[in-house]
């Protein structure tokens, strides 16, 4: 039985677009595996889900992509190359899906799901932390973003 996981408290990291990101993904991966779980959908559902996932995916990781590099977080290389290993597990191979059985999909989805929610407690924590010293440093000497993201440096 899948146990549908919710973004909990510890899981907010404090910026809503990117919250509401999370937590789209997250109810998307559990759609998915309750369909899995049911094996009431044809394949050709299940795959239009996967690849919306892996769409909302890629968009969630531009829109995260934009922001570090605006703000030039110090960790902007290692959060990328999070993103790309996170993305892999779901795109690196065409056939992954396509071959497998239903049971073999809840684990690589479920695999998905809770790496992802890893990385958004270590990884966009992190970031999040920084957004939020840059606002406490702008608000305290009332200075731009861009002055207070050189004072953090």
């Amino acid at each position: 039985m899948n146990k549908k996981l919710k973004l909990e408290p510890e899981y907010i990291i404090g910026i809503p677009g990117i919250d509401l990101q999370h937590s789209e993904l997250l109810r998307k991966c559990n759609e998915l595996l309750d369909c899995l779980e049911r094996q009431t959908e044809p394949r050709d559902s299940i795959l239009v889900q996967i690849q919306k996932i892996i769409e909302e995916l890629r968009l969630h990781f531009d829109t995260e992509q934009i922001l570090l590099d605006m703000i030039d977080f110090p960790g902007k290389d290692k959060q990328r190359s999070s993103h790309q290993e996170l993305l892999g597990l779901l795109v690196r191979n065409p056939e992954l899906f396509t071959k497998r059985s239903n049971d073999e999909i809840k684990v690589l989805i479920s695999t998905f799901r809770d790496s992802y929610l890893v990385h958004i407690l270590e990884s966009d924590r992190e970031f999040a932390i920084h957004i939020e010293n840059l606002m406490k440093i702008k608000q305290k000497y009332n200075i731009t973003a861009l002055k207070a993201q050189s004072i953090i440096k």
